[in-house]
């Protein structure tokens, strides 16, 4: 059996009466021709729309479509050569916690680089076509150029640009395969503010770093503090560095420390309000405190401290305050004061001495000479010897009473064995270097003579000409023909120094030494 046709769902006509005999079947409208304008060189195109028939109508459609495919994949062909390479080299278009290999970092630097390279040659095309547009209009309405802004027209039609909605979209994509890596959320968030202006697209790539993918990351959440200081929110970037160092793995961590006590020094020179900086500082310094195995922690953050202090606040009661939250603790037998300790023990100490130098008087430095001369049980012989040699000068350069100098000199060797004395009496001989034997049978006069000549020969001889009236004999007899031994430093309390002149010509001593161990330009040790 054959199954009934379906029921016609288009409803028939209904027949309307009519009273003057028109016909009953209600008239249909009647489909317009559209208007096309072409370019296209044949007959049909150049006719009236109007004179064309069906066939051609859908002809010129035919075509104008065509010309459109054809266009658009010309493009993506020569887009896809293009990007051929980059995407061969992405091994990993997903997510996943192991890291990356470098060569796919590189590769999405590379992809990134040509994409902005492309958007940049699009915005100078476009540039220049607005800037003839914008010449003609000039020269047509003057008054209606006054009103248009053709940055703004330019930088609108940018943001439906395919070259600038690619590169966002592959930045994207970038992020899905290297969501772990700093380096690409910074490097997109700089685009975004630094390239297209867009200073709320910036905000809130850099906010979905630190709040989803990188909550822990110093670097990234640093960056966000800069970001919100530069454009004034300083209590938004304040609050994201309390957040940092309210953080379980980032509390104590000196780089997060530094940095949000250099926001706050900033804040405090456009205020002239020191008092947040200071209460930030003594917080970190009790944290501290508590437990003996930060000790090199605790310094660093005293020495900031104390330079903050001041250099930045000109407070010399506050700095020495700062010095004396740990000086009052190192005493012998504190936990604190042990031989492993003594490198920073010396770095301390030798800061404060210099800091208290430059704002008090003799009596001030001595104590803290003698107090730090009290650690001498955990001392090596070579930094007491150091510390003696920086008291009898400092004595000798700021004492009053030759009484003073005497006595510390006569402390001085007392503990210093007289050898040592005489090695560095010896080693200040002759521009550093101990006398020749044959040096040491001529008379005092002639030795003299012998040593002021020898300190001629340190000099390198010039280049070029002669300046000399009496030719290379004369040179010879200064000595500038003579290959002479390096100065010997270590004799001098200063292990080490030097080496890294190795390979330079030596140069021309003082004509007096003097001070044997003293340092030239500050004290060793200094922060």
């Amino acid at each position: 059996s054959t199954p009934a046709p379906l029921p016609n769902p288009t409803p028939t006509p209904t027949p309307t009466p009519s009273s003057e005999g028109e016909s009953s079947e209600t008239p249909q409208p009647s489909t317009p021709v559209p208007s096309i304008t072409t370019t296209d060189d044949n007959s049909d195109d150049l006719a009236d729309p109007s004179s064309l028939t069906v066939q051609q109508i859908e002809t010129r459609f035919r075509r104008k479509i065509m010309s459109v495919r054809e266009t658009t994949f010309q493009r993506t062909k020569t887009q896809r050569a293009e990007r051929y390479q980059f995407e061969t080299k992405i091994s990993r278009p997903y997510f996943h916690v192991a890291p990356l290999d470098p060569s796919d970092i590189a590769n999405w630097h590379n992809y990134l680089d040509f994409a902005e390279q492309k958007l940049k040659k699009f915005r100078e095309t476009k540039a220049e076509e607005n800037k003839d547009e914008q010449a003609e209009m000039q020269d047509n309405d003057v008054e209606s150029s006054l009103n248009t802004n053709a940055l703004w027209v330019m930088l609108e039609h940018d943001k439906s640009s395919p070259e600038l909605r690619d590169l966002i979209k592959l930045y994207e994509r970038c992020l899905v395969t290297a969501a772990n890596y700093p380096e690409f959320w910074e490097r997109y968030s700089q685009f975004m503010e630094k390239n297209e202006k867009d200073v709320a697209a910036a905000r809130q790539i850099i906010h979905r770093a630190t709040t989803m993918f990188l909550k822990s990351n110093i670097e990234v959440l640093l960056s966000f503090a800069n970001f919100e200081e530069r454009y004034g929110q300083y209590d938004r970037a304040n609050q994201i560095y309390l957040i940092t160092s309210n953080h379980k793995t980032l509390a104590r961590l000196l780089e997060v420390i530094i940095a949000h006590a250099n926001f706050l020094r900033r804040q405090a020179e456009r205020s002239n309000n020191f008092e947040a900086a200071y209460s930030f500082y003594n917080s970190q310094i009790e944290a501290f405190k508590e437990s003996p195995d930060d000790f090199k922690s605790l310094v660093f953050v005293i020495l900031h401290y104390a330079r903050f202090a001041g250099r930045v606040a000109c407070d010399a009661n506050k700095a020495r305050e700062a010095y004396e939250v740990l000086a009052s603790l190192l005493v012998p037998g504190h936990a604190y004061v042990t031989s492993d300790n003594t490198q920073t023990l010396a770095v301390f100490w030798f800061s404060y001495i210099e800091a208290e130098s430059n704002h008090s008087g003799v009596e001030a430095v001595s104590t803290l000479f003698d107090r730090f001369l009290q650690l001498e049980s955990i001392l090596s012989e070579e930094l007491k010897q150091l510390i003696w040699e920086q008291y009898v000068n400092f004595m000798e350069d700021r004492a009053k009473s030759l009484a003073d100098i005497e006595s510390v000199k006569v402390r001085y060797h007392a503990v210093v064995p007289s050898a040592r004395a005489s090695k560095k009496r010896k080693a200040t001989t002759s521009a550093g270097r101990p006398p020749s034997p044959k040096a040491r049978k001529l008379p005092p006069p002639q030795v003299a003579a012998a040593n002021r000549r020898s300190s001629y020969s340190a000099v390198p001889p010039p280049s070029g000409p002669s300046h000399y009236p009496y030719g290379s004999e004369s040179q010879s007899h200064y000595g500038y023909d003579q290959q002479q031994p390096p100065v010997d430093y270590a004799a001098y309390g200063y292990p080490g120094y030097g080496q890294q002149y190795q390979g330079y010509p030596p140069a021309q001593p003082a004509a007096q030494q003097g001070y044997g161990g003293y340092p030239q330009g500050g004290y060793p040790y200094s922060y």
